[in-house]
Protein backbone atom coordinates (compact mmCIF):
# COMPACT_ATOMS: atom_id res chain seq x y z
CA UNK A 1 0.00 0.00 0.00
CA UNK A 2 2.97 2.36 1.01
CA UNK A 3 4.25 2.05 -2.72
CA UNK A 4 0.84 2.47 -4.20
CA UNK A 5 0.47 5.70 -1.56
CA UNK A 6 3.85 6.94 -3.03
CA UNK A 7 3.00 6.76 -6.73
CA UNK A 8 -0.01 9.05 -6.23
CA UNK A 9 -2.83 6.21 -6.20
CA UNK A 10 -4.87 8.37 -3.62
CA UNK A 11 -5.69 10.81 -6.48
CA UNK A 12 -5.76 8.43 -9.41
CA UNK A 13 -8.93 8.24 -11.60
CA UNK A 14 -7.80 4.68 -13.07
CA UNK A 15 -5.16 1.88 -12.17
CA UNK A 16 -3.39 -0.77 -14.03
CA UNK A 17 -2.11 -3.74 -12.61
CA UNK A 18 0.78 -5.01 -14.74
CA UNK A 19 3.45 -6.66 -13.43
CA UNK A 20 4.57 -10.29 -14.40
CA UNK A 21 2.70 -11.97 -11.87
CA UNK A 22 -0.72 -12.60 -11.37
CA UNK A 23 -0.74 -13.33 -7.60
CA UNK A 24 0.70 -9.15 -7.62
CA UNK A 25 -1.78 -7.75 -9.63
CA UNK A 26 -4.63 -9.15 -8.14
CA UNK A 27 -3.41 -7.62 -4.98
CA UNK A 28 -2.08 -4.52 -6.17
CA UNK A 29 -6.15 -4.38 -7.99
CA UNK A 30 -7.62 -5.23 -4.70
CA UNK A 31 -5.43 -2.48 -2.98
CA UNK A 32 -6.13 0.11 -5.35
CA UNK A 33 -10.19 -0.51 -5.48
CA UNK A 34 -11.14 -1.51 -1.92
CA UNK A 35 -8.41 0.20 0.23
CA UNK A 36 -7.73 3.86 -1.97
CA UNK A 37 -11.30 3.52 -3.62
CA UNK A 38 -9.95 3.86 -6.98
CA UNK A 39 -13.08 4.15 -9.23
CA UNK A 40 -11.53 1.98 -12.52
CA UNK A 41 -9.00 -0.76 -11.95
CA UNK A 42 -7.69 -3.49 -14.68
CA UNK A 43 -5.57 -6.37 -14.06
CA UNK A 44 -3.41 -8.41 -16.20
CA UNK A 45 -3.30 -12.08 -15.71
CA UNK A 46 -1.87 -14.59 -17.53
CA UNK A 47 -3.83 -17.48 -16.01
CA UNK A 48 -7.31 -17.11 -17.81
CA UNK A 49 -8.69 -20.33 -15.46
CA UNK A 50 -8.48 -17.51 -12.69
CA UNK A 51 -10.19 -14.54 -15.03
CA UNK A 52 -13.78 -15.61 -13.23
CA UNK A 53 -12.89 -15.74 -9.17
CA UNK A 54 -11.10 -12.47 -9.63
CA UNK A 55 -13.93 -11.07 -11.60
CA UNK A 56 -16.24 -12.99 -8.75
CA UNK A 57 -14.17 -10.57 -6.38
CA UNK A 58 -15.08 -7.24 -8.91
CA UNK A 59 -12.06 -6.69 -10.59
CA UNK A 60 -12.31 -6.75 -14.18
CA UNK A 61 -9.20 -8.63 -15.74
CA UNK A 62 -7.48 -8.64 -18.91
CA UNK A 63 -5.58 -11.90 -19.98
CA UNK A 64 -3.30 -11.55 -23.18
CA UNK A 65 -3.17 -15.42 -23.16
CA UNK A 66 -6.72 -15.62 -23.98
CA UNK A 67 -6.74 -12.05 -25.78
CA UNK A 68 -4.00 -13.68 -28.28
CA UNK A 69 -6.11 -17.43 -28.41
CA UNK A 70 -8.85 -15.43 -30.05
CA UNK A 71 -6.98 -13.08 -32.09
CA UNK A 72 -5.20 -16.63 -33.47
CA UNK A 73 -8.46 -18.14 -33.90
CA UNK A 74 -10.41 -15.52 -35.70
CA UNK A 75 -6.93 -15.23 -38.03
CA UNK A 76 -6.85 -18.68 -38.94
CA UNK A 77 -11.23 -18.45 -39.61
CA UNK A 78 -10.80 -15.85 -42.46
CA UNK A 79 -10.93 -16.50 -45.86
Amino acid sequence: ADVLRRAGVEDADGFVAVTEGDNRNIMAAQIAKHIFKVPRVVARIYDPERADAYEKLGLHTICPTLEGAKHIEKTLMEK
